[in-house]
């Protein structure tokens, strides 16, 4: 199977960046999903309503203009311009979906010295059926706070324990020797680290770090890693081919 995810910063397209956000062009951006031709794609910041025509359901364009059948939404954040969250596209059979909201830090938990930027989060988890074979998969984007991380971190932690072959996706915001991801390490395999692959995610424009992550079962064996270079979106995407 070939999994990948994608945050594709609203659809906004930067490949004529000139240092500020690029229009919104969400038949490109479908392309760009189209041409990595994944079974599954996570997305991270993906729009589904607000004040204007583009902003409406990205989730069910994408899925049509790139050719998937199946796709679920999980909203995030209400901003006043829009409601924002996490997809997943699919070739195949959803056979059941869970929305696991991890709720932003209240003002006494956080720390005076984070970034002011807090959102409510969302865990996307989807069961799909690969030919009879039932696949749990969880896309999900973190905060840039530590009171943020160690919280969702947590939730997903109590998911992976409680099903077996558990796919982990999307921007995570964490370099890949964050200690917040230890433990990820204990429970699943980081397949950029499997294969020493060490290329930046982020930003496409001037890469720097590698935030997006593609976690897998210890079992799972990886194929192949791929991080494409496009500047469709602000983050580069990436996909795995494994086998269980």
């Amino acid at each position: 199977m070939k999994i990948a995810t994608y945050n594709i910063c609203h659809c906004a397209n930067f490949e004529n960046w000139d240092g500020g956000e690029g229009p919104i062009n969400v038949k490109r951006t479908a392309e760009a999903i189209s041409e990595i031709d994944a079974d599954i794609i996570g997305l991270n910041e993906v729009y589904t309503s607000g004040d204007r025509e583009d902003f409406e359901l990205q989730e069910e364009k994408l899925a049509k203009f790139a050719g998937y059948p199946y796709y679920v939404f999980a909203k995030g954040k209400e901003f006043p311009w829009s409601t924002i969250g996490n997809a997943i596209l699919s070739k195949y059979p959803i056979v059941s979906v869970k929305k696991i909201i991890v709720s932003a830090p209240t003002p006494e938990e956080r720390n005076p010295d984070e970034n002011e930027w807090y959102e409510d989060r969302v865990l996307l988890c989807a069961e799909i059926d690969m030919n009879g074979k039932n696949i749990y998969v969880i896309s999900t984007h973190f905060g840039l706070n530590r009171t943020e991380v160690i919280r969702i971190v947590e939730a997903v932690c109590k998911e992976i324990d409680t099903h077996s072959e558990v796919v982990l996706m999307g921007d995570l915001n964490l370099l890949p020797d964050s200690e917040f991801l230890e433990p990820l390490y204990a429970r699943l395999k980081s397949v950029a680290k499997e294969l020493g692959n060490n290329e930046y995610t982020f930003s496409t424009f001037d890469p720097q770090v590698q935030i997006d992550h593609i976690f897998v079962p210890k079992i799972a064996k990886i194929k192949k890693y791929t991080v494409y270079k496009n500047k469709v979106s602000d983050h580069r995407p990436i996909s795995a081919e494994i086998e269980f």
